[in-house]
């Protein structure tokens, strides 16, 4: 989101416009790569992915999620085009966007191997070395580059590092990700139910919803691939994505429904068709069309009117509104170079002030001192969900409760430097070591 952060600088507010409209795109991305399916299933497709709840919820947030869904279906319509026309000009094309998509978030690097394997599948090997040749060199660069200022290639190795070893010494707790995810991706993101599972029960209907959405996606895969509705090429690409996708975040422990968006508009056709598979034969199959219909209409409807009621409600909880008291009073109070220890990024986008989302400790003493390495001036305390809605992501919260447990714990260290008991936010001070 760089490129459109330095378009929109200093008018910041413009910036979730970018979501919005790549968002919008992204529908009309859906529609040009499945035109030749009938224009009812099409509308049906489109409107399902962008009213999707999950979907309109982030569809104004700034997270790279949109951005990454539109360069994945951008691939997809490239690689058809290519396909389609014969043209092995569109490979450099093609190239491009996956580089693009690479380096709008790490896990990009799977359409690369997702295409490859899909251009395999009807013999092009020379279009498949030539694309992913291409965007694999623009995106070894850039990981040279980062390895070159940072030392390492991405922030993310260390957290992989960090969470790996720990699923492989807790098979059980892969387990139970792996099943948090399949309920945050099929029940959340595909049936639009983003529903915390509080009880057994609601765990054991979910896990069985996603599951049947896993049969649904399936059988519309082997429906497509009979119909020849796309080329081999893409149908494999698509499902072999989809899968990667699946499964690097089943080891993942960090966990949004933000994730499930890049998810939805490549596996809802293959959800559509699946459902029009076991469609029964009988004298009135409009009957299961209509039925399926205004159930996931009433879905949508319910989870649209929470967001809504949420939005306009005069008793909205703290951890659903900005804190604009408080980024009134850092702008004004905190010198510019001020840096900022704060859970969300959003700080910097109100305040302009430099963040630091998160420090890794194993305890008090290491906290400060990393705290002291990084220069952070400033540690801010925000209500628990504040412009997050997640189901997982617990060692993230782990570490960061800790952190605040730490700076309110050590007054001496860490001294109160605001309070907004409207907003429920806490700045603390670091304080330097006497020179």
């Amino acid at each position: 989101l760089t490129l459109f952060v330095k378009l929109t600088e200093p008018h910041w507010v413009f910036l979730k416009a970018t979501t919005i409209v790549l968002t919008l795109f992204s529908g009309l991305l859906l529609w040009t790569l499945w035109k030749r399916q009938p224009r009812g299933w099409k509308f049906l497709l489109v409107g399902l992915f962008l009213f999707n709840p999950t979907v309109a919820l982030y569809s104004g947030s700034v997270m790279s999620e949109p951005c990454y869904s539109f360069s994945v279906l951008l691939a997809f319509v490239v690689l058809e085009k290519m396909i389609a026309k014969q043209d092995k000009r569109y490979a450099w094309l093609l190239g491009l966007v996956l580089a693009w998509s690479a380096l709008i978030r790490p896990i990009g690097g799977i359409l690369l191997v997702s295409v490859f394997l899909g251009l395999l599948r009807e013999i092009r090997l020379a279009w498949a070395l030539r694309s992913v040749g291409l965007a694999a060199a623009i995106e070894g660069a850039f990981l040279a580059r980062n390895y070159g200022l940072t030392h390492t290639v991405s922030s993310y190795v260390s957290q992989w590092g960090g969470s790996l070893p720990f699923l492989w010494k807790n098979p059980s707790l892969w387990m139970e990700n792996f099943a948090d995810v399949m309920r945050c991706f099929f029940t959340g993101g595909v049936l639009g139910c983003p529903l915390l599972p509080t009880s057994i029960s609601m765990r054991f209907l979910t896990s069985l919803a996603a599951c049947l959405c896993l049969f649904l996606i399936g059988s519309g895969y082997k429906r497509l691939s009979a119909q020849k509705a796309l080329s081999p090429a893409i149908l494999t690409a698509m499902a072999v994505w989809g899968a990667l996708y699946l499964l690097v975040h089943s080891f993942w422990t960090a966990l949004d429904y933000r994730y499930a968006i890049p998810f939805i508009p490549v596996v809802l056709p293959f959800f559509l068709a699946g459902a029009e598979s076991i469609r029964p034969k009988g004298k009135r199959p409009w009957a299961y069309t209509i039925g399926a219909s205004a159930i996931l209409i009433t879905s949508y409807a319910l989870l649209h009117g929470r967001l809504l009621n949420e939005t306009w409600s005069s008793h909205r909880p703290p951890e659903s509104l900005l804190p604009n008291q408080t980024y009134q009073w850092i702008r004004s109070a905190l010198s510019p170079g001020a840096k900022i220890l704060s859970k969300t990024d959003t700080t910097f986008l109100y305040t302009q002030r430099y963040v630091v989302s998160e420090i890794e400790a194993a305890d008090l003493e290491e906290f400060r001192y990393r705290l002291m390495r990084l220069h952070v001036s400033y540690i801010f305390s925000t209500p628990g969900r504040m412009l997050e809605v997640s189901d997982g992501n617990h060692s993230s919260q782990y570490r960061w409760s800790r952190a605040i447990l730490w700076a309110s714990g050590w007054p001496n260290q860490f001294p109160l430097r605001y309070h907004n008991d409207t907003e429920d936010t806490t700045l603390y001070e670091v304080r330097p070591d006497p020179s």
